[in-house]
Formats: C-alpha cells, sequence, structure tokens
C-alpha cells in the first residue's frame, strides 16, 4: 500500500492518496478546513477520480472559542451530532 499526502502552509494534510497493490485500488480525498484549523469538509473520490462522499463538518463555539457542538453531515444528510461541555474555572 501507498500513501501520499499534501499538506498546506498551516501544515494541515489537504489531499490524500492511497494506492493499494493488493486489490489493485486507489482513492484520494481532498479536506478543506475553517479559519481556526478544524475540518470542515471532506471530498472523497474512487479510482477512477469518480466523486464519492462528502463529508460536512459545522461547529458551534462558545465564548472562548471552544467548539461544542459538531454536526457531520454526509452527502447532505446528518449524520452524527457530538457536543463537549467545558467547565472553567476563575483563576485567583
Amino acid at each position: 500500500m501507498t500513501r501520499n499526502y499534501k499538506y498546506d502552509s498551516q501544515g494541515n494534510e489537504i489531499e490524500s492518496f492511497v494506492y493499494d497493490d493488493a486489490v489493485k485500488g486507489r482513492k484520494k480525498s481532498l479536506k478543506r478546513y475553517d479559519n481556526r484549523g478544524n475540518i470542515v469538509g471532506i471530498e472523497l473520490f474512487d479510482g477512477d477520480n469518480q466523486p464519492g462522499d462528502e463529508l460536512k463538518y459545522v461547529y458551534k463555539y462558545d465564548l472562548t472559542g471552544n467548539w461544542t457542538q459538531l454536526k457531520t453531515y454526509r452527502n447532505g444528510i446528518l449524520e452524527s451530532i457530538d457536543e463537549r461541555i467545558f467547565t472553567y474555572f476563575e483563576q485567583k
């Protein structure tokens, strides 16, 4: 199996290409990020470079900038909702 990756100037993986010799298959994915470095989309392609699934990630942030909710969509259909709860303490 061979893997190749491309990265943006912030070090985020923006493209991956996987070739599996055993099954003569290959797959490609393209990734997009927001200005906070969170992944917001992935486009998947098959061995013939035909579009496959598309994943979209929608974040909700608290006042300190941490994401508290992440909605994942696959091909436009809501697939999951992840929530995080943060407790902040005052420094004395």
